[in-house]
């Protein structure tokens, strides 16, 4: 889990285009061991719609958070799309890259937001297996 927010939804003001960590900050960062993880997919239970196009998208960093790469192998198929409507969502699983499959620091990074609309969730996680 990322984020969960059982009382009020965490709202994410003005999601701006660029290639953003969630929220704009760091205090949803999570070390993980994915020693035995082949696949992950994201799930959120989003209250508020962002900008049409808005996805977040799963990173690793084996460096204690200095350097950031997309956890996914072969491109975006596990982005999950939060720029439309609302309610749970669950992306498609993703492949997780070979270079991840030890024990990581894992984020969240949102990108193409207008840097006015703002999405708000109630629930962010990420399933593996």
């Amino acid at each position: 889990m990322i984020c969960a927010t059982p009382q009020t939804a965490q709202q994410w003001s003005n999601m701006p285009a660029a290639q953003t960590e969630l929220f704009g900050t760091t205090w949803a960062r999570r070390r993980v061991d994915l020693s035995d993880v082949s696949e992950f997919r994201l799930t959120v239970n989003q209250s508020v719609a962002g900008a049409a196009g808005a996805f977040v998208r799963l990173r690793y960093s084996v460096d204690g958070g200095t350097n950031w790469a997309d956890a996914e192998t072969g491109g975006p198929v596990a982005d999950l799309d939060v720029g439309t409507g609302t309610g749970m969502k669950t992306g498609a699983w993703g492949s997780l890259v070979e270079e991840a499959r030890g024990d990581v620091l894992l984020r969240l990074d949102g990108q193409d937001g207008n840097g006015v609309a703002d999405p708000s969730f109630r629930y962010i996680g990420i399933e593996l297996r």
